[in-house]
């Protein structure tokens, strides 16, 4: 090989590969210099016939051994990193886990304090919805008893010959006994309000900071109730149950079931 055509294989390996001191180079110079020839080469490379193929698999093999010992050497250097990297962490793990122990602790009392905290407001909340019930009751039996006398005044109109003022007592009567039925029904169809625990936030002791984050969360009371359209299909499931070797589910109601053809290239 001439020195020109070494200048130009050289001058390819610095445009393909990073710069940087020889000594931090992760294989002997030479190698790069092999590969990165390779790579320019197989850029160039035109496939027309099987020798050409040929020419450009062994382009590739020389590729394929650079990258195999790049990853290798990568490889080596990690194992180390990770070897340093645990006993780093063993020395700290000590330290830390008595910490992290007692915050575990005192994070359950707190949650138990919590747990307290919503029970007692849910139960304020359904002895306030029993009043309101009660209350919403009495105002709709007020309604009907006061349509019942407005029927009798009309009976007793109509018996007397007062036809038109029977008819409006009745007219009355009916508003009446519909209003009744609106108050009920719609007691009945109204969703009781959400709980809302009151303020928790405390000021810390040790001038420390302490933030609070409240989010909505729910726990599933009965799933026949659970409208279709907050349940999901179990698609882990579904899967494992088609792909089975041994008796594999090929008909699940609602769902189409078929066979997909994906292309792997190694």
């Amino acid at each position: 090989m001439t020195m020109t055509e070494l200048q130009t294989q050289q001058t390819t390996a610095l445009a393909i590969f990073p710069t940087v001191p020889e000594d931090r180079l992760p294989m002997p110079a030479a190698d790069l210099v092999r590969i990165a020839e390779a790579i320019r080469r197989a850029d160039l490379s035109v496939v027309r016939d099987v020798d050409d193929m040929k020419v450009a698999l062994a382009f590739r093999d020389v590729m394929k051994a650079g990258k195999d010992e790049l990853e290798s050497l990568r490889k080596a250097q990690v194992e180390d990193l990770k070897k340093q990297t645990s006993a780093i962490d063993t020395f700290f793990r000590g330290f830390r886990r008595p910490i992290e122990e007692a915050m575990l602790r005192l994070d359950e009392k707190e949650n138990a304090f919590r747990r307290e905290q919503r029970r007692l407001a849910e139960e304020e909340a359904a002895r306030q919805r029993k009043i309101d019930e009660e209350r919403t009751l009495a105002e709709a039996k007020e309604r009907e008893e006061h349509a019942r006398l407005l029927a009798e005044e009309a009976a007793r109109l109509e018996a007397a010959g007062k036809g038109d003022e029977a008819q409006a007592a009745m007219e009355q009567a009916i508003a009446k006994a519909a209003e009744a039925d609106h108050i009920v029904n719609e007691a009945i169809d109204a969703p009781p309000p959400p709980v809302l625990v009151g303020p928790t936030k405390f000021n810390c002791v040790f001038g420390g900071k302490s933030t609070e984050r409240r989010e909505w969360a729910y726990e599933e009371v009965d799933f026949e109730k659970i409208p279709r359209e907050w349940l999901m299909v179990d698609s882990a499931k579904v899967i494992a149950a088609i792909r089975r070797k041994d008796n594999p589910v090929r008909s699940i109601p609602g769902l189409r079931i078929f066979e997909n053809i994906k292309s792997r290239h190694g």
